[in-house]
């Protein structure tokens, strides 16, 4: 009978030793429980924070869609504005090269212009060189014509007197003549 007692006692030992066991593992179990519990509550609230990232990234998703929009407007834009600066670059480029033929047609009527002008100075230079003769003969004839004046002045005196002479010799012609009528006839 011991050895009754004694498989019973340590069939005892070994139940008491299953029950701590036991206690212990739903002890375990509780506070695997109260784990879960408390993982399940920070999977809501991760599950409630993944919500709201997720709606954060489907506005932010909205948000980049409408700036991309904006991108693909702005870049309409400017490839239209970048065309527009192309014409206008064309259109200047086809101005300046009208304004070098321009620049070149009125360096080439400058350089007439400046061989005319070197033949107007030469012929100038001739027309002041021939007027310096003319002035020297004008200077000479002048002269001339002074003496020419005075000798006129001197003739014109002359004749004055010699007129008075003729003057004077026609009234003795007259008187003689009266004389000599009346000569005749007193004969």
């Amino acid at each position: 009978m011991e050895n009754k007692l004694d498989l019973i006692l340590q069939e005892l030992k070994m139940l008491n030793s299953r029950v701590a066991s036991l206690e212990s593992g739903q002890k375990s179990l509780e506070s695997g429980q109260k784990s879960l519990e408390s993982g399940q509550k920070s999977l809501e609230s991760g599950q409630k924070s993944l919500e709201s990232g997720q709606k954060s990234l489907e506005s932010g998703q909205k948000s980049l869609e409408s700036g991309q929009k904006l991108l693909e407007s702005g870049q309409k834009s400017l490839e239209k504005k970048f065309e527009s600066l192309e014409t206008r670059q064309k259109s200047l480029e086809k101005k300046f090269e009208s304004l070098e033929t321009r620049q070149k047609s009125f360096e080439s009527r400058l350089d007439t212009l400046e061989a005319g002008l070197k033949e107007n100075n030469e012929i100038v230079k001739a027309i002041l060189h021939r007027q310096e003769e003319t002035d020297a003969k004008l200077e000479a004839l002048s002269m001339d014509v002074h003496k020419i004046h005075g000798e006129l002045a001197s003739i014109k005196k002359i004749q004055d007197r010699q007129d008075k002479i003729l003057a004077s010799l026609a009234l003795r012609s007259l008187e003689q003549e009266t004389v000599l009528r009346e000569l005749n006839r007193i004969k």
